[in-house]
């Protein structure tokens, strides 16, 4: 998985629409990644651009909003979770920061009624904090401490790709990564 976070989206990364697109289609060209992540915010003709080039050179694409400010509601987290399903989303991921265990709730139903309803794409949602906690498993909604719980989401995350319509909730992982001054640009390669 390819991922490079804007500053838009989080990360500190400062590229134009078309940096943003000839980063992704050289990494996608190149034959290294199976899948990037691409940023929905990076404007609905950037994205799509994106998930053209990637699906040329048959790189799955995971469509991605980051919101570390708060928790939209309902409506529009699920609005989110279906403009990418029809912008071409191999999988659908939304990231946001809870300020109380009401804010996972409202994920958790976003994630519900999507998944009950629209979902034809597997789909990730992330709450990011420690305010996002429900549970001890890392795959529900929980903060993720230690690289042995990421390898295993990670491990669990490749699960899902061969099947049909997902629904997978994880803590927080994109958060932990960043955590430290690690890199804006990862690259995971098997």
């Amino acid at each position: 998985l390819f991922t490079v976070r804007t500053k838009k989206e989080g990360g500190h990364a400062s590229f134009d629409a078309d940096e943003y697109v000839t980063l992704n289609r050289a990494v996608c060209r190149s034959g290294d990644a199976d899948m990037i992540d691409c940023e929905l915010f990076s404007g609905e003709e950037t994205a799509a651009e994106v998930i053209a080039n990637a699906h040329e050179y048959d790189v799955r694409v995971v469509l991605s909003n980051h919101d570390f400010q708060k928790t939209p509601g309902r409506d529009e987290l699920v609005g989110r979770m279906c403009r990418m399903q029809e912008l071409g989303g191999d999988i659908l991921k939304i990231a946001v920061m809870p300020a109380s265990r009401e804010d996972v709730l409202t994920l958790l139903e976003a994630t519900s009624v999507m998944y009950g309803t629209y979902a034809v794409q597997p789909l990730i949602t992330v709450s990011m904090s420690p305010a996002g906690v429900i549970g001890g498993d890392p795959l529900i909604a929980s903060p993720v401490p230690s690289e042995a719980e990421v390898a295993f989401a990670v491990f669990d995350f490749g699960d899902i790709l061969g099947g049909d319509a997902a629904c997978f909730f994880v803590g927080d992982i994109i958060q932990f990564l960043f955590d430290e001054g690690a890199a804006d640009l990862l690259c995971f390669g098997g």
